[in-house]
């Protein structure tokens, strides 16, 4: 064995004896807490880094790893995220498709795991933007997921419903001019609102100039709100995007009711229109709920054809929500440009919101920037809460810097509290420097 590496072992062997004494149970558990926050953090940069290959390797391990986390939910989420969005870099059209349906089926597990995780509403979302790709590569089955599942009620009073469904998807190719009175009779008069949603998205698909004004007519009258939704889905998928828009803004402006804004707000994420993300932009502004707003932020934050960090930055400076104002700063992570950098500088070092402050120290941890790491090490001398400093610790550990091992040492000695020390045991039990196996020997030697 390295003699560094065996002094070291040695000398952490009898810091578990001397620190643990008593409660080896909650020492491991706490270690255990520091290792996923830690592995956590280091796959969370990588997502906002946009390196989705190496965000899926190190999310893969951390949910194989740290299944009871408290970070678990959130995981899976951006798991998904990442599968979905290096499916699009992929040239293989079967490899998009495998790493699609891998996107989804992390998205059921985690709706499978907790179905009012806050993380919940994202996956279904998502689940639905993934679900429409996958459908319109001809994988018909993952329409359950845009248009809801079957009934089995449903099945029994109509045996040849499935069949049905699966000539209607055959009639996109069709001669549109003799389909579509057909899928128009459907929608209109059909009282099987599984069928009738399915004939939606078909008409989705079709170039058809009378297309959104059926689509649109539906919304407005068919009293089954699960028709009413597969509509609204419709008409975001209609290739004639210039003229589906103001069909779904006025959707938007005209609805009171909250689950078909929702809708509206998936649907426009399925449009490559600037005025499409303006709108999303006005939504989070002003929109009628709460929920709408946070949905219209992420949905914004992943636009390319606007600056969203500017609209993110300027939406955080006017939100009164403090939920909202969280939402904000998850999508000022996502950017990685100098602009969002700045704000959540600002935002830790002036938001009168605790709570605020720390969530962007954990965002703004995952960045490698002396000026980030400065700052971190100055939060960290200021600040007396216990929870801000455990987060400052993980940070400044992230990256693992020669220099900040010394730094670190400097915190640590001087540290009072007696569990932050133990924290930055851990931490320096992992490492060779020299002065952290010093620093350890000083505290035997007491």
């Amino acid at each position: 064995m390295n003699p560094v590496k065996k002094i070291r072992t040695l000398i952490v062997l009898t810091l578990v004896a001397v620190l643990f004494a008593g409660g080896p149970l909650l020492a491991q558990e706490e270690k255990a807490e520091e290792q996923a926050r830690k592995a956590y953090e280091e796959a969370k940069k990588a997502v906002y880094g946009k390196d989705w290959n190496q965000a899926i390797q190190r999310l893969m391990k951390f949910v194989e790893q740290f299944k009871s986390s408290r970070y678990m939910d959130e995981s899976l989420y951006w798991l998904a995220y990442s599968k979905y969005n290096y499916a699009n870099s992929l040239r293989s059209a079967e490899k998009q498709i495998e790493m699609q349906e891998q996107a989804v089926e992390r998205l059921n597990y985690l709706l499978q795991r907790d179905e009012e995780s806050r993380w919940a509403d994202d996956a279904r979302a998502l689940r639905i933007k993934v679900a429409e790709r996958l459908a319109q590569s001809g994988l018909n089955e993952y329409r359950s997921y845009i248009n809801g599942q079957l009934d089995e009620e449903e099945k029994k009073e109509d045996p040849d419903l499935e069949l049905k469904l699966l000539a209607l998807d055959s009639l996109m190719h069709m001669d549109s001019e003799k389909a579509l009175p057909l899928l128009e009779k459907i929608v209109r008069e059909n009282d099987n609102p599984q069928l009738k949603a399915r004939a939606m998205l078909v008409l989705g698909q079709s170039d058809s100039p009378k297309v959104l004004g059926i689509l649109k007519d539906v919304v407005i009258k068919d009293k089954s709100p699960e028709v009413r939704e597969a509509a609204i889905l419709a008409i975001g998928m209609h290739d004639r995007e210039k003229e589906s828009l103001p069909v779904l803004m006025e959707i938007y402006n005209e609805s009171t009711d909250s689950q078909i804004r929702e809708r509206v707000i998936v649907s426009l994420m399925q449009i490559d229109d600037k005025k499409a993300s303006e709108f999303l932009l006005d939504i989070a502004r002003k929109g009628k709920d709460e929920k709408a707003q946070e949905m219209a932020v992420m949905m914004l934050a992943q636009r390319d054809d606007i600056d969203a960090a500017e609209a993110l930055i300027s939406l955080y400076n006017s939100a009164k929500n403090e939920q909202l104002k969280e939402r904000i700063i998850t999508g000022l992570a996502m950017q990685d440009d100098k602009k969002s950098m700045d704000k959540l500088i600002e935002i830790i070092r002036t938001d009168p919101n605790e709570k605020n402050q720390q969530m962007a120290l954990m965002m703004l941890g995952h960045r490698d920037e002396p000026e980030v790491r400065g700052l971190l090490f100055d939060m960290y001398a200021k600040t007396s809460d216990i929870e801000a400093k455990r987060r400052i610790i993980v940070s400044l550990f992230t990256g693992g810097k020669k220099a900040d091992i010394r730094r670190l040492v400097d915190l640590a000695r001087k540290e009072k509290d007696f569990e932050l020390k133990k924290q930055f045991i851990i931490f320096l039990s992992q490492s060779d420097d020299e002065e952290a196996i010093k620093f350890l020997k000083e505290i035997i030697e007491k």
